[in-house]
């Protein structure tokens, strides 16, 4: 995505959602503040596609959704609500409800880099994603070069992998499955 334009006044949460369905816009609200997410680029585009379909053929068989781009998570109740790139949730609270447009239980996030969001996709929201209780696997997919860092959390232990080569596996062994390095960045 490319830069957020932040809004001048502080919202309440109420006022966010009410602010969210007038516009038919997405913000992230971050305690009060309201920022106007702006356009990804079609390689950022191309590159969600991939994954997803990519997993979505792994995941098939489980009780599992996925969600992009148009689907809040709640990182802090009434506080702080994000659009990751990619979310997937086997949580049957989080999937119960269609019209429902908040995420709460994602077991892996993933955000595709852009120039503009690197460092808050590195920083504040990696610390808030990964102090999710349900959260297994974060991801971070880069736009320049073929690279995808992941961070798999077992109990309060991370462990980081970075995965640059055509012919690695990523593999989610929490969840039971694999995906080729090659599925995302096809030559």
């Amino acid at each position: 995505m490319n830069v957020a334009k932040k809004l001048e006044q502080k919202y309440s949460f109420n006022e966010y959602l009410k602010l969210e369905k007038e516009t038919h816009e997405k913000h992230d609200f971050f305690y009060g503040e309201v920022y106007n997410m702006a356009g990804g680029t079609k390689l950022h585009n191309k590159l969600i596609h991939k994954i997803t379909f990519s997993l979505n053929s792994k995941l098939n068989k489980k009780d599992c959704e996925f969600y992009s781009e148009n689907i809040k998570l709640e990182l802090k109740k009434d506080k702080y609500y994000v659009y990751p790139d990619i979310m997937i949730t086997c949580n049957k609270d989080d999937l119960k409800d269609d019209k429902e447009t908040i995420i709460k239980n994602p077991v892996i996030i993933i955000e595709v880099l852009s120039d503009s969001t690197e460092l808050y996709d590195r920083n504040t929201k990696k610390r808030y994603y990964l102090d999710l209780p349900s959260v297994k696997y974060y991801l971070l997919v880069s736009q320049n070069e073929n690279r995808i860092e992941m961070y798999e959390k077992i109990n309060s232990h991370i462990e980081f992998f970075i995965f640059e080569k055509l012919d690695e596996i990523i593999n989610f062994k929490q969840l039971d499955f694999k995906i080729k390095f090659s599925e995302i960045y096809q030559v």
